[in-house]
């Protein structure tokens, strides 16, 4: 049984996506999980932080098999912010990470972060503006790819572990 930790059901629709596509059968329980960090990460080091916080308190709140923290946060290069997600699998002894690669935001949504506004908000007040959403907008805002991808390179690390 896994044990995630957040009460996100976007996010439990992308677990149980990923666990069907890879002929994985666990039973999911879902668990509000603190993550120990602030609400919008801006840094690798903060949501990595945040993943595995959420991931060994969930871990906490029973007996499960595995524990899975998943965090999405923002990291800054070449003055513009990029989007990463951070999957962190427990088993009650060791973390197995998984990081996505980062997508950039757009400038007019690196600028407006950059001056304190809250990245979901902007991102979608951005979107909406568009006449035609593209792909790239589309999953900075669902980022279901990007936690698909970090889901999947953390239970590689596990999967190698065993």
């Amino acid at each position: 049984m896994i044990v995630l930790g957040t009460a996100s059901k976007d996010k439990l629709k992308i677990l149980e996506d990923y666990l069907a596509s890879h002929d994985k059968t666990f039973k999911i329980v879902q668990v509000q999980a603190d993550s120990g960090v602030s609400d919008q990460p801006i840094s690798e080091e903060e949501t990595i932080k945040g993943a595995k916080t959420r991931a060994k308190n969930a871990y906490k709140s029973g007996k499960y098999e595995l524990a899975i923290g998943l965090e999405g946060g923002l990291v800054k290069h070449n003055k513009l912010y990029h989007l990463i997600c951070i999957a962190c699998i427990y088993n009650g002894k060791k973390y197995f990470l998984g990081i996505s690669k980062s997508l950039p935001l757009p400038q007019k949504v690196s600028s407006a972060i950059e001056d304190g506004v809250e990245f979901g908000e902007q991102i979608r007040i951005y979107a909406n503006s568009l006449e035609n959403m593209h792909d790239q907008i589309h999953e900075i805002i669902s980022r279901k790819k990007s936690f698909t991808s970090a889901i999947n390179v953390a239970f590689s690390k596990l999967q190698n572990y065993e």
